[in-house]
């Protein structure tokens, strides 16, 4: 009767331990504001965030090329010496009458251009280009909807990574507090055989026997412990916290999986997914590159009209204004065009392959995640009929040692076994929240934490 009382303190005590780590747990961070957190500070998502900054000035920039570029310059220019010319005395001869030589002494006369200070203001406005400039910014614009994409994506596999991390910091915690469970009941059962031995009615052997369960039980706890430490970890560095920094997870709703076959899977993956849709906008891009290289073979003519104030010269004007088509034709090049035009083929053809092949790695993702939320489901139908049968061995096995038709090895093996079968309980059980988070990122709806809730209706084109 002692060891009955005993088990049920101790048991009574782990009960109260488990029951207020979890009420602890319970005031963590929950998972809607791990996400909201993640996409307002992670570091990755911002790089993206600014590389769509940037194609959005490129397209500006590229817009800017359809209107006139308007530009000044100033100027000024000395000779030294000036331009003149020396006439010696008596050069054009000399002559009576009173008229003598002429000149009538060395003279010297400025001729030519002299000092000037002048400014210039040029416009020039492209009237035709092959279609350049026209590709070249709808090139800008295409990279610019797939660097939006590729910001949406970023967000997606930042939220996926999100909530990875929370759900691994849920299962480390379950497994660090069943872990401290069997080490408390372990512990437990070494002073009831100490007590035992103590008395001469257990041997030494038996004593032996639970000493070493429990060194093992600690071993298991540090190992869990530190599993625990790692996970917390890796979601703060999802949230651009300090890797230390305390944080605790609060738990998730049970939920079933959504009843959708593969192919509408697939087909709301292909309509979702940013990847995609990037993937897309760069064969877009590449085809418009390509024929941006393709103009080069065409003639420009643009319209060019300049304004010139400078100082007075002896043969010009003060003020100048010219204005002038100009038609610019590359005869030959050695080939370079021709090249360029090839290689832009290339690319073109490359980002259509790159596309073809994301689809097939899209359907194959997802198929994946399909089979991989069947499993898990299943896994757990069969782990928690397990763990009720190990509750139950272990409720046997402890009233048969209590009343000595078990044996302290009994009692271990029984515990042992309701250990492992619990914590393949709860990674069956979080291999479904895993696998359910894979899914909705392998159909691109990680933006809604609610988005499998309705899946049959979206599949179905509701």
């Amino acid at each position: 009767m002692k060891r009955s009382g005993f088990f049920r303190k101790s048991f009574a005590l782990s009960a109260l331990a488990a029951a207020l780590l979890f009420s602890g747990e319970a005031s963590g961070i929950s998972l809607n504001e791990a996400r909201e957190e993640a996409l307002k500070a992670n570091l990755k998502l911002r790089f993206f965030q600014e590389k769509a900054v940037e194609a959005g000035f490129k397209r500006q920039e590229s817009y800017a090329g359809f209107f006139p570029v308007i530009s000044a310059n100033a100027y000024a220019s000395h000779k030294e010496p000036e331009p003149h010319l020396n006439i010696r005395k008596g050069e054009y001869g000399t002559f009576g009458g009173g008229v003598g030589p002429i000149p009538a002494e060395d003279r010297t006369v400025f001729n030519g251009e002299q000092d000037t200070y002048g400014v210039a203001l040029r416009l020039e406005q492209p009237v035709f280009a092959g279609g350049k400039i026209l590709n070249t910014y709808r090139q800008a614009q295409a990279g610019e909807e797939s660097a939006g994409h590729d910001e949406k994506q970023a967000a997606q596999d930042l939220l996926y990574a999100t909530e990875e991390a929370y759900i691994g910091l849920l299962k480390a915690g379950e497994l660090k507090r069943t872990a401290e469970q069997h080490l408390k009941t372990v512990q437990a059962h070494l002073k009831d055989m100490q007590l035992l031995h103590d008395r001469g009615r257990a041997s030494k052997n038996d004593l032996l026997k639970v000493k070493v369960e429990s060194a093992r039980a600690s071993e298991g706890l540090i190992t869990a412990d530190n599993d625990h430490l790692v996970a917390a970890g890796k979601l703060n560095i999802m949230l651009n916290r300090p890797y230390n920094a305390e944080i605790s997870a609060e738990p998730l709703p049970e939920t079933g999986g959504p009843e959708i076959n593969t192919a509408d899977a697939g087909r709301v993956a292909f309509e979702n997914r940013p990847d995609m849709k990037g993937a897309f906008g760069r064969s877009r891009a590449a085809l418009y590159e390509r024929k941006a290289s393709e103009s080069e073979s065409y003639p420009g003519v643009k319209f060019v009209t300049e304004y010139i104030h400078q100082t007075e010269q002896p043969t010009t004007d003060e003020d100048q204004w010219t204005a002038m088509l100009l038609l610019e034709y590359t005869i030959w090049d050695w080939g370079g065009n021709r090249r360029g035009v090839d290689a832009a083929k290339s690319v073109e053809r490359q980002k259509q392959l790159e596309m073809l092949n994301l689809e097939n790695d899209i359907y194959s993702e997802v198929h994946e995640a399909l089979l991989s939320l069947k499993a898990s489901e299943k896994r757990i139908e069969v782990t928690k009929e397990a763990l009720t049968q190990a509750d139950e061995n272990l409720r046997v096995t402890r009233f048969g040692f209590e009343h000595g038709a078990r044996t302290s090895t009994d009692v271990l093996d029984a515990e042992d076994l309701k250990t492992r079968t619990d914590a393949e309980y709860i990674k069956a059980r979080y291999d479904g929240f895993h696998a359910r988070a894979a899914l909705r990122h392998a159909m691109g709806l990680m933006m809604d934490a609610d988005a499998l809730a309705g899946l049959e209706e979206t599949a179905a084109g509701k």
